[in-house]
């Protein structure tokens, strides 16, 4: 039984936060990100029908006028599932973390972020038409 060559991909995306904010509750702040970018880098291999990848991206913020890459949070996805023709059947997990001091406070002896996010994604993806 032959299912094929393992195929390996990557991307490196970069992009545009034309608008949006950022609020932080305790104590309360909000910051304008609007013009900020964006980037993330991710992989995948396939093998026959299966495919698993990932990736991590990470927000450049610009607020009052200065650009830094100094992350404050990272959000990561984990993908794995099956692709037959124009149909993708998929689990993905998906969590997003601060990872600046500022947004994390000390309880019982130990750093808790003030905020934590995660869910998990059963999908179903069909693809229509070809390459332009």
């Amino acid at each position: 039984m032959n299912i094929g060559a393992l195929a390996l991909s990557g991307w490196l995306l970069l992009g545009l936060l034309p608008r949006g904010g950022l609020a932080v509750y305790d104590p309360p702040a909000y910051a304008d990100v609007g013009g900020s970018y964006l980037v993330e880098i991710g992989a995948e291999a396939s093998w026959g029908p299966l495919f698993a990848g990932g990736s991590m991206q990470v927000p450049v913020w610009q607020i009052a006028g200065q650009l830094n890459f100094w992350p404050t949070q990272l959000v990561s996805t984990t993908d794995i599932g099956l692709e037959f023709g124009p149909a993708r059947l998929g689990w993905r997990h998906t969590c997003a973390h601060p990872v600046t001091p500022y947004l994390v406070m000390w309880r019982d002896g130990q750093l808790t972020p003030r905020w934590d996010s995660a869910y998990d994604l059963i999908y179903l993806r069909l693809e229509a038409g070809g390459k332009w």
